[in-house]
């Protein structure tokens, strides 16, 4: 696990184990995206992501992993998604001030799914799938979660574990 300082008070970690953060699916979203074109090839074929963004009275937080295998000549973009009463997730960014809970929301699947698909032009061809995600009560939100999603594609496209690199690269969270 890598953790990152984005601000003084926003953090994220990157971690390589993704054991505690899956989830029972109840169901999924699909998209295949054709044709497809995409060139980077990246490194890392797993990703999974923590972020707590700070904004006053109340903070960001989400943690999402994507996988991803390289297939024929389109992408296919799967979002499975959760109950919202997953198992509490003991060690999370935000667990000093919100109720974590492992899986993705039913509510946060569009988002993620289309966040996903906007972001995926950058991937060659193959299957981007969530494999993990974590979401607080309060502190997470389609619109965060999406942010979230293009920010890991981001990540795996640029092949760069560099703890530096994904520090500019999160701080897009930021805004």
């Amino acid at each position: 696990m890598t953790v990152l300082q984005l601000t003084p008070h926003a953090r994220a970690r990157l971690f390589s184990d993704i054991a505690g953060m899956t989830f029972p699916a109840v169901g999924e979203l699909r998209r295949n995206l054709y044709p497809h074109a995409g060139t980077a090839h990246p490194t890392c074929r797993r990703w999974l992501v923590e972020a707590y963004v700070p904004r006053g009275a109340r903070a960001d937080y989400g943690l999402l992993g994507l996988e991803f295998a390289p297939g024929p000549a389109a992408i296919e973009v799967i979002v499975p998604y959760s109950g919202p009463h997953g198992a509490t997730l003991t060690d999370s960014l935000a667990g000093q001030i919100d109720d974590v809970r492992v899986g993705l929301p039913e509510e946060y699947a569009e988002a993620v799914l289309d966040a996903l698909c906007a972001a995926a032009v950058s991937l060659p061809s193959g299957v981007l799938r969530v494999c993990a995600a974590a979401h607080g009560r309060v502190g997470s939100s389609p619109k965060f979660f999406a942010r979230l999603a293009a920010a890991v594609v981001s990540l795996m496209s640029e092949g760069d574990e560099d703890a530096r690199q994904a520090t500019i690269t999160l701080r897009g969270l930021l805004v």
